[in-house]
C-alpha cells in the first residue's frame, strides 16, 4: 500500500491533517490535470490551473464523509471537483453576461459589449447530466477518463470492471456524449 493510500485511509478515519499531507505529494499531478482542463477553456479565463487545484482541494476537505479507496479514487474525485468549479464559474459568468450584475442596456449596445464567445462548459455539463440520467456507468466512465485523466486499466480497477469492458463502454459513451453536444447546439 502506497503512502498516499495510507494517508487517504487516515483521512477517511477522521484525520483531517492527513489530507493536508496528501496535497503536496500529488499537487503536481492535480496541476497537470487542471492544465489539461484549462486548455478547453477560453483564452481569457480568469481562473489559473493552480487556483483551480486549490479551489477543488478546499471543496474536498470541506466534505466530511468521503471514503477514498486509493490514489486513483482521490484523483477522480478531485477531477470532478475541478469540473464543478469550472461549471460554476461558467454559470456565474453566463449570469453576469446576461445582465445579472449590470444595468440593462439597449439590445444594440449589448451586442457590442458581449462579442466574445463563452466556452460552453455549461452545455458540456448539461450533456453530461443527460448521459448520467440514461446510463450512470457511462457517465462515470466519461468522468474518470475524459475529466479525471485515468487510463482504462485504472478505471477498471476502480469500478471493478475488465479493461476491455471499460474500453468498449467508453467508445459508446463518448459517441453518445458527442451526439448530446451536437443536439445541444441546435
Amino acid at each position: 500500500m502506497g503512502q498516499v493510500t495510507k494517508l487517504l485511509q487516515q483521512a477517511t478515519e477522521g484525520d483531517q491533517r492527513a489530507l493536508d499531507v496528501v496535497l503536496p505529494i500529488i499537487e503536481k499531478e492535480l496541476h497537470a490535470r487542471a492544465v489539461q482542463m484549462m486548455r478547453a477553456e477560453r483564452r481569457d479565463h480568469t481562473l489559473q490551473p493552480t487556483a483551480l487545484v486549490h479551489e477543488a482541494y478546499l471543496r474536498l476537505v470541506d466534505k466530511k464523509a468521503i471514503d477514498y479507496a486509493d490514489r486513483a479514487h482521490f484523483l477522480a474525485v478531485a477531477s470532478k471537483k475541478m469540473r464543478e468549479v469550472l461549471r460554476n464559474h461558467a454559470r456565474d459568468r453566463r449570469a453576469r453576461k446576461r445582465g445579472g450584475d449590470r444595468d440593462r442596456v439597449p439590445f444594440s449596445e449589448s451586442i457590442l459589449l458581449h462579442s466574445d464567445r463563452l466556452a460552453d462548459v455549461v452545455g458540456l455539463d448539461e450533456a453530461f447530466s443527460r448521459i448520467e440520467e440514461r446510463n450512470s456507468r457511462w457517465a462515470k466512465l466519461i468522468e474518470l477518463k475524459l475529466l479525471g485523466g485515468l487510463e482504462a486499466r485504472e478505471i477498471g480497477e476502480l469500478l471493478q470492471l475488465s479493461q476491455r469492458t471499460v474500453e468498449r463502454d467508453l467508445k459508446v459513451a463518448t459517441l453518445f456524449l458527442l451526439r448530446e453536444l451536437d443536439e445541444g447546439d441546435t
